[in-house]
Order: structure tokens, then sequence, then C-alpha cells
């Protein structure tokens, strides 16, 4: 080897997660080397994608499905092994016991940005390899997409994104495109690129709905609603020298909205700090964690700053709820929160989970403050409704998580485990007043949780698992009807044919499965639709049933939308 040349070995770690994160063993699955020349710039990223090609290589041998997501977690151990063995089995049993709590106390995580001459020891590298199996073909019939243990899918993106930059500079659009990807575990579902199309935000949680509904309803505005916004319009259109200035200004958002909206915010977590332009603080945990229910960053103008604020939220979200110290919370929540962005005279808001996949999605484009040409009243008298609007629904949907926050810490002290099943309608709601015991889950589910039927029964249901294998919102799920569980699949959509499903259920022989439900949710704000689970069976040969296929030349098509 050249002189001016440095081989680095990387020991691959399969992570075969099944129970919990702090007790599954890693598999040592393959090694990986990379040369580098020192004369040039090469970083950790370059590590990644030297491993993530020799398991792809390899990928057969390895029995590591084709076409299935990989993500990588790289790491520098701080004392050395010794000589690296020679065999496989002997590097099998060298690794057998390496676990995510080892590595946490035995090793330091790696920034896929950190350059590789500031790595200290060459040949003391693991990397732990996350597979996510491919999607199944699609089938004529529903089939299941199995998953293994959701939470443990969720701390292995915590994970992943603990090793993220700052939000200041993880916004930035050079760092996006790498952080932006389908393959990453903690890749933000918000629709940049497609690839990462997230399911509907307002299946999680109702405050995003009850923000929408609030945003459209044309209710009567309230004269000191409409004075906080008129006020805030001329601050907001002036011109600033620099976006210390302006927040110092803007205070009539912090008197229309709330306090803490604006005001920069220091945050310190052992994945590392930063400081938010606004930070709302809800209930604080047991361990001293408080949650956070909403988060600002300013621009003095649109361009300057060198990143989308909207975007730096984003990260800033994903700091916050990825961190060890978010844990408690994130194991008995989906960690719903408001994200805003201010760019000069703009405002954009967004909606924030961290269900199956940290999601992010857009409940306002970006409001012009700017006065606009309007029809039958004057362009000032317009901005100051729609900005009024908006300091209303912000207000209210802050203190709606509020109390909901407020109802998931006090629950903390009450619930001796993580293994069951969630439902947000068991935490005090704003609207009732009323509390009940707190589940806990293991699948992220929809926060649509119970119902009645038309014999005024109440069905209760415990979501399993997502049933399909794009990002459409269908579930399985045990429905609970007076002490009977039957499985159900529960299927959420912007529209629905009632009629025309129903006609196909009922026809002989039925072509659709039994309709147990199907209305539109305000709290869902889409079309809830119960249905019987049919198990699904791939066709091998043509169908020679007289009755269905006499049905199926007879009937006319129907499309159920």
């Amino acid at each position: 080897m050249s002189t001016e040349s440095l081989e680095f070995v990387v020991e691959v770690l399969l992570d075969r997660a099944t129970d919990s994160v702090y007790t599954v063993k890693y598999q040592y699955l393959t090694t990986a080397f990379y040369e580098y020349e020192q004369s040039k710039l090469a970083y950790v990223s370059d590590l990644e994608e030297t491993v993530l090609d020799a398991v792809r290589q390899r990928a057969g041998p390895l029995k590591i499905p084709l076409g299935g997501e990989m993500s990588v977690c790289m790491y520098e151990l701080l004392e050395s092994l010794g000589p690296r063995p020679r065999s496989r089995k002997a590097l099998t049993e060298r690794y057998k016991d390496f676990d995510q709590a080892y590595l946490d106390e035995a090793a330091e995580p790696l920034n896929s940005r950190k350059g590789l001459r500031h790595v200290i020891d060459s040949k003391s590298l693991i990397a732990v390899l996350t597979v996510v199996p491919p999607a199944c073909p699609k089938l004529q019939t529903l089939q299941e997409v199995h998953e293994a243990n959701p939470q443990i899918h969720r701390e292995t993106i915590a994970r992943v994104a603990q090793t993220r930059k700052s939000p200041s500079a993880g916004a930035a659009i050079g760092e996006l495109v790498i952080t932006q990807r389908a393959g990453r575990a903690d890749a933000v579902y918000n629709y940049r690129p497609l690839s990462l199309t997230p399911l509907p935000i307002t299946i999680y949680h109702p405050v995003f709905a009850k923000f929408l509904q609030i945003m459209e309803e044309d209710t009567v505005l309230m004269h000191d609603e409409l004075a906080h916004a008129l006020t805030f319009i001329g601050q907001a259109v002036k011109l600033y020298k620099n976006e210390t200035k302006r927040m110092e200004q803007l205070s009539a958002m912090k008197a229309g909205v709330h306090q803490s909206i604006l005001g920069i915010t220091g945050l310190t977590f052992e994945s590392g700090d930063f400081n938010p332009d606004g930070v709302v603080f809800s209930a604080q945990t047991p361990d001293q964690f408080k949650t956070i229910l909403c988060i600002t960053e300013v621009r003095n103008e649109i361009g300057e700053g060198g990143s989308d604020p909207i975007s730096q939220a984003e990260c800033a979200y994903v700091a916050v709820y990825s961190s060890d110290e978010a844990r408690p919370v994130r194991d008995m929540c989906c960690c719903p929160a408001i994200l805003i962005g201010m760019a000069g005279p703009h405002i954009m808001v967004k909606g924030a989970v961290f269900a199956e996949q940290l999601i992010t999605q857009n409940l306002t484009g970006y409001i012009s403050i700017v006065p606009l040409l309007a029809r039958a009243r004057s362009a000032l008298d317009d901005a100051s409704y729609r900005v009024a609007r908006l300091f209303r629904a912000l207000r209210e949907c802050i203190k709606f998580l509020d109390e909901y926050y407020t109802g998931v810490v006090k629950a903390m002290s009450s619930v001796p485990s993580t293994r069951v099943t969630r439902s947000t309608k068991g935490i005090s709601s704003p609207s009732s007043g009323v509390q009940t015991p707190l589940r806990v889950p293991t699948f992220m589910g929809p926060h649509f949780t119970e119902y009645y039927d038309n014999a005024n029964r109440k069905v209760v249901l415990t979501y399993q698992k997502h049933l399909v294998s794009d990002m459409k919102p269908v579930f399985l799920a045990q429905a609970v009807i007076e002490s009977k569980s039957v499985s159900v699949v529960v299927k959420f959509a912007n529209t629905y044919n009632r009629e025309a499903h129903e006609l196909l259920a009922n026809a002989s022989p039925p072509q659709a499965p039994k309709l147990w439900h199907c209305q539109w949710d305000d709290t869902v704000w889409m079309w809830v639709v119960v249905m019987d689970y049919v198990e699904g069976r791939k066709i091998e040969d043509e169908l020679t049933d007289f009755a269905h296929v006499e049905s199926w030349r007879s009937r006319p098509c129907t499309k159920i939308i």
C-alpha cells in the first residue's frame, strides 16, 4: 500500500431487532474495506456507501433481500479489540455479544459528514446495518405487510437521527440531499421527494384536523383578534437589518398566539445543543424532559440564512423527539407538534409526528402577510382576517396540545409497561374533560379507536399493523364489540362510495367484504371505513366457479372511489 493511502476496515453487524433495542444482539455479517488517499477529501459517508456496496454485492450469500431499504450507523470503538481474527467463525464469536447498549458505552457514533482524517483508528470501525425487507408484489387480493416490531423500528430511526448534524446545518440543501433519501431510516416523510410520501398526518392526532377546520371556518372574529392581526401586519411588513431585529419587533404574534412562540431558546440533549427561534413547552416528564408542542424558525427575508426556516424547524423537531431524553414520551405517543417557518412577511405551518416514520405535512402554504388584492373588501382588511384566523388556529391548537401532553405525562406514572396498545382518546380530551387510562403503543396507529354502530353499540379498535405495501392508510385492527373480538380492516379515504361497496358486499356470492362502518370523521378529516378482514391468497389458476364468473359477466362495472 502506498504511504499516502490508509486502509479502513469496517466490521458490518446486522441489526436483528426483535424485542428491545437494548437487549437484541447484533450478528456479524461481513467486512468492508476502504482505501483512503490522504491527499483527497473523504467522509464517513464514503465508508457508509462502501459498506452498502459490499452488502449488495454479496446479498445472496448473506441472505439480504434484494430491493430492501438499507441504512447504516457508523461507530468507532474507543479501545481496540486487538488483532483481527481471520476466520468468519472467529469474527462471529468476537461480535456475538455486541448490542446497542455495548456500543453506547464502548464506541463513538460517527456523523456522516465527519472527515476520515479525523477518525483515530481506521481498524476499529463498526457499521450497524438495518434492513427493511422489500414490499411483497401487489396481488389481486389484499396482502399483509408484516412488521416485526414497530416500536423497535422507531428506536432504530431515533438512533440514526441522533447522528445528524445540528438543525441549522441539517437544513442546508447540501445536507438535505443526503438525509432526504428513501433508503435512510431517519428521512422525514414530507413529499420531498415523492418517494417520501407520508400517510395523512390527520390520522395520527386530531389537532391537525382541528387546525384545518379553524382555517376553513367562516366564523366571527373578535375585535382583539383583528387588532392583534393588524398590529402584526404592520410589524411583519417592515424591513429589518437582521433576523434579531425582526424577531424583537414581532410582539403582536406573542400577544395573539403565545408568549413563547418567538424568542431564541437553548435546547440541550446528549446528542447535541441547538437554539430554535421559538419553543412552546408543555408538561415535564418524571425524567425532567419538557415536552415540546411548537417550534418556530425565522429568516429575516426569503433567501437569507442559507436554508428554509420550515426545513430547520423540521430538523429541530427530529432532534428533539429522536433524543434519548425524549424516549419516555416517544414510547407513549406519536409526539405531535406544530412547526412554524417565517421568512420575512410570510408564514408557513406544518404538523409533525413520529409514527412509523418521521412525518411532517403542510397545514398551510406560505401565507402572505403583505396585503393582497381582494374582492369585496380592502387588501388590508383581507390580510387582517387571514392573519387573525391563522393566529386563532395556532392559539387553539397549542392549547389543545398542551392539554394532550399534560395527559400523557400524568399517565406515565401509572403505566407499568410499554407493551400494550395506544388510544389518543385515552387521554383527557380538551372537549370532553373526561379522563380514561392511557394505553401505551407497540404499534403507533391512528387515533380513531372507537365508534358506535347502527345499534348504538360501542366498537373499540386496536390497531395491529399497516396492511398494504405502499403509503396508503389501510390498517389491520381488532374490533371489540360486546366482549367479542374480530379482525377488521380500517381504511382512511378522502372520498368513498358507500353505496357501491354495499352493493358488492350484499351480492350473492359477495364481491366485497362486509361493511361495518363508513362515515366522514372531522377529527381525522377523512372518511373512515371499517370492513371485515378477508384473508387473501394468491390465485394459481383461472377462476372456474360458475357463480363468480357469471356474476362478473352480468353485473355492471361499479367503481369504488
